[in-house]
């Protein structure tokens, strides 16, 4: 991640020293900073933040909830004398400051502090096509009434490292051929039963195809294609890798306490995989709407697009963190169950055997074993559920 603070820079190309109430004040920052690093398509994205620098001032308190800003995003390589735009519009972001912390720990609301403003979310690009970009930003006419004595902007700006993209690439491409092969060996050995398949086996042929789908390594086409869109179906076969991944919990789980005769009905485990479609529908719709947008415009949030725009966002996430939640409680109880049933069925088999007996230790390890699994089971699944949860409140401004 790098830190960038933008300068005021006048329309005749001179840095400006003027206050920010000039029409003619742009801030301006280029991508990278120094001319000896050059972004590259390993790289992956750019995330752009604004974090506004604002000045306590008792005559020019911040009166505005947002901000309203002309910008201009573009790029260019080393070959090249000109920028090319990538985007230019008015975009209106949310202004949340509230009075200094360190002016209230002193009880000195006396002019000069800064204002905590938070970060709010300027731009993102889906690729590197270019080594270079170039960022301009002016304030609206209609917010330099409204928004205090703004003396600066800090941007920070978040990209992936080329060596953690190289590494992942590689090991998709390494991993692929593996899965491949151990996808079509449990194909063929299914295939020879002489019976129909059982839901655990299609289920566990699923997951497979998801793993396959995701390690496969089509990212290559963003180091030589260039388009944003593949980050956007990078977050797609993430979201179908979970799917295939929280039915097969389930099921492996219900193959343990369901009888025979309903274990392979999908319809048997309609209240958890309804949990699931609800969750994964309600983030899809919501990267739809985030990133799926930002593939035509770097600029556009859904969290600033409008009041209506910000309460459709969060009423997605929270929708698919109830899903994740019920989900999880489904998934407890079934394992509860399957551990109140095996408890009881080895204590029945251990008191018909002799105690010091071979078999009766065998039993007793295979139980600790299988115990063990579906705890490991709960425990992954526990995690993986509250770091989806914190991944989504942190998306909320």
């Amino acid at each position: 991640m790098s830190l960038f603070l933008l300068q005021k820079v006048s329309t005749n190309g001179e840095i400006s020293t003027e206050p920010i109430a000039n029409p003619d004040t742009v801030f301006v920052a280029e991508i990278p900073r120094s001319n000896k690093f050059e972004l590259s398509p390993f790289h992956q994205y750019i995330i752009g933040l604004v974090d506004f620098q604002i000045q306590f001032m008792h005559k020019n308190p911040v009166k505005a909830n947002h901000i309203y800003l002309d910008v201009n995003l573009g790029g260019r390589n080393n070959d090249d004398s000109t920028w090319t735009e990538i985007s230019s519009r008015e975009i209106k972001r949310i202004l949340d400051c509230r009075y200094p912390e360190a002016a209230k720990e002193l009880q000195d609301l006396a002019d000069g502090y800064n204002y905590d403003c938070d970060a709010q979310p300027l731009f993102q690009l889906g690729s590197t096509a270019y080594q270079h970009y170039l960022v301009n930003i002016r304030v609206s006419m209609k917010s330099r009434k409204q928004i205090g004595n703004l003396y600066g902007i800090m941007m920070p700006v978040i990209f992936q490292n080329m060596k953690y993209t190289k590494i992942l690439f590689s090991m998709k491409t390494l991993f692929t051929p593996l899965v491949m092969f151990a996808l079509f060996w449990f194909w063929k050995r299914v295939s020879c039963l002489q019976r129909n398949l059982e839901l655990i086996e299609k289920t566990i042929m699923f997951l497979a195809v998801m793993l396959l789908q995701l390690d496969f390594p089509i990212d290559w086409l963003s180091i030589f294609v260039g388009t944003p869109v593949i980050l956007f179906i990078s977050d797609i076969r993430q979201g179908l890798f979970y799917v295939g991944l929280l039915s097969f919990w389930v099921i492996f789980t219900g193959e343990h306490l369901i009888r025979k005769s309903e274990r392979n009905l999908l319809r048997s485990y309609w209240q958890e995989l309804l949990a699931i479609t609800v969750c994964c529908c309600a983030l899809f719709l919501f990267d739809s709407l985030e990133r799926g947008v930002q593939i035509a415009d770097p600029f556009y949030t859904i969290w600033s697009s409008s009041d209506t725009g910000y309460n459709i966002a969060l009423g997605l996430i929270v929708l698919g963190a109830i899903g994740a939640s019920f989900y999880f409680c489904f998934l407890f109880y079934l394992v509860f169950r399957v551990f109140s049933s095996i408890k009881e069925k080895s204590a029945q088999f251990v008191d018909s055997m002799a105690p010091i007996s071979r078999r009766s230790h065998i039993l007793e390890g295979v139980v600790f074993r299988f115990k063990f699994f579906m705890g490991s089971t709960l425990l992954l699944a526990a995690v993986t559920i509250a770091f989806f949860l914190l991944v989504q409140v942190r998306l909320v401004p």
